[in-house]
């Protein structure tokens, strides 16, 4: 699993609206969408605001994403 499916992943678990969890982590909406559909990849020091948006840890949100997925 790429890393934007598992957030996606996340937001739909616990309903959650992508507008509100891409404005938490401080995203404009386009490209938090861009992350979603795997056209734009993470870095490593982006993960804190994105895990505080979704209220989760970080094994939390690397749960089940692949290894070549995982930001550096």
């Amino acid at each position: 699993m790429r890393l934007g499916e598992r957030i996606a992943e996340i937001i739909e678990e616990r309903n959650f609206k992508q507008s509100a969890i891409a404005r938490a982590a401080g995203y404009d909406r386009r490209v938090f969408n861009d992350i979603i559909k795997g056209r734009r990849m993470v870095k490593g020091d982006e993960i804190p605001s994105i895990c505080n948006a979704l209220r989760i840890d970080a094994n939390t949100l690397f749960a089940g994403v692949r290894e070549a997925d995982k930001p550096v």
